[in-house]
């Protein structure tokens, strides 16, 4: 979460999240482990993209999602 302010004097704040199955989770508050998969998860999203059909990436060491976010399993 961070403290913004506008040239104009304006505070706002804001935070990431993401959403996973029906939950979000605050980026700040995760794990590194639970970090580093959710970067691979989305650069692997990007680099399919970019690649559009040409070919496709899989990023082959990362765990399972349900091992990584256990509550996931509740």
């Amino acid at each position: 979460m961070a403290e913004l302010e506008t040239p104009q004097g304006g505070q706002f704040t804001v935070c990431a999240r993401v959403h996973i199955r029906g939950k979000y989770y605050d980026m700040d508050a995760l794990r590194a482990q639970q970090a580093a998969f959710v970067a691979d998860q989305l650069n692997e999203q990007g680099l399919n993209a970019a690649l559009a059909g040409r070919g496709s990436i899989n990023a082959a060491k990362t765990p399972p999602l349900e091992e990584v976010f256990p509550d996931l399993n509740e």
